[in-house]
């Protein structure tokens, strides 16, 4: 088993907050707006606002480690991530129900 050191855990998350700053997505901004493309690039979209926003809080995570975060920030930034984790779940069921509404139509 390897051990990875706090150093390296750091490195690893400052390179996941270098890719969270290049992705500015905010969670402010509708998941679905309408006539954006295709259904699928739409799911494309939340799918990667989700986890932009993942990465943000594991970036905050890691500055902590690293003893330059602050406590708020971890908290602030998970919470943010489970809201924006929680209603994509609920995108997915709805769109489960759909699909399984429109199955059991008669032809």
């Amino acid at each position: 088993m390897t051990q990875i050191s706090a150093l390296d855990a750091y490195l690893r998350q400052s390179s996941l907050a270098q890719v969270a700053a290049r992705e500015p997505k905010a969670l402010s901004t509708p998941l679905v707006q309408e006539g954006s493309g295709s259904f699928g690039q739409s799911v494309r979209e939340a799918v990667a606002s989700v986890q932009t926003q993942s990465l943000k809080s594991e970036a905050a995570l890691g500055d902590f480690v690293g003893g330059q975060g602050q406590l708020l920030a971890i908290i602030e930034a998970v919470n943010e991530t489970e809201v924006a984790l929680e209603t994509f779940v609920s995108l997915r069921d709805r769109m489960i129900e759909a699909y399984r509404e429109i199955a059991n139509m008669p032809i």
